[in-house]
C-alpha cells in the first residue's frame, strides 16, 4: 500500500498532532518548576513551625530590652550610692593607712558606711552577673535564631529565608 501523500505535500493532520503535541510538551515543561514548589500538608505544617518558634524568640526577645534597660539604670543607681558612700568614708576619714594597707576605724558611724559599702558592692556584684547572663542569653538567642533560618532555607519554606540564610 503506497502513501497518499508521499509527493512532497505535508499532511495537515500530521502537522497539527505535531503542533498540538509541542504546546503540551511547552505546558508540562512550564507547569513542572509550579508543581515543584507545591508541597505537601506535612511540610506546610513543619514550616509553619518552625515560623512559629522563629517568632517566639522575637517575641521574647522584646521583653529582655526592657529588662536590661532596667537592669542598667539599677546598677548605675547602685554604683553612685557606693560611690557617694566610699566619698563619705574618706571624708570622715574613717579608714587609716598604714603603708598600703588600709584599717577601718571603729566608731560607729564608719562601722555603718562600711556596712553600707559591703552591701552595696555585693548588690552591684549581683547585678553585673545578672547583666552578663541576660547578654549571654541574647546571643545565645542569636544563634537559635540563625539556626531556625537555616533550617526553613534548607526546607525551602520561603525565598525570604534562603536570602537570609545566604547573608
Amino acid at each position: 500500500m503506497a502513501r497518499a501523500s508521499s509527493s512532497g505535500k505535508s499532511n495537515p493532520l500530521r502537522i497539527i498532532k505535531f503542533f498540538s503535541l509541542a504546546v503540551i510538551f511547552i505546558c508540562i515543561f512550564l507547569y513542572l518548576p509550579a508543581l515543584a514548589q507545591q508541597r505537601s500538608p506535612d511540610h506546610q505544617r513543619y514550616c509553619l513551625r518552625l515560623e512559629g518558634q522563629l517568632a517566639k524568640t522575637y517575641q521574647k526577645d522584646q521583653g529582655v530590652g526592657v529588662n536590661r534597660a532596667k537592669l542598667k539604670l539599677n546598677i548605675r543607681n547602685v554604683e553612685r550610692t557606693y560611690h557617694r558612700l566610699n566619698y563619705d568614708a574618706d571624708r570622715r576619714n574613717c579608714y587609716s593607712q598604714f603603708l598600703f594597707s588600709k584599717e577601718l576605724r571603729r566608731t560607729p558611724r564608719c562601722i555603718r558606711i562600711h556596712k553600707k559599702i559591703i552591701r552595696a558592692k555585693r548588690q552591684l556584684r549581683t547585678l553585673n552577673r545578672k547583666l552578663e547572663n541576660l547578654l549571654h542569653r541574647g546571643s545565645n538567642k542569636q544563634e537559635i535564631r540563625s539556626d531556625l533560618i537555616r533550617a526553613l532555607a534548607r526546607n525551602k519554606c520561603g525565598r525570604q529565608y534562603e536570602r537570609e540564610d545566604r547573608k
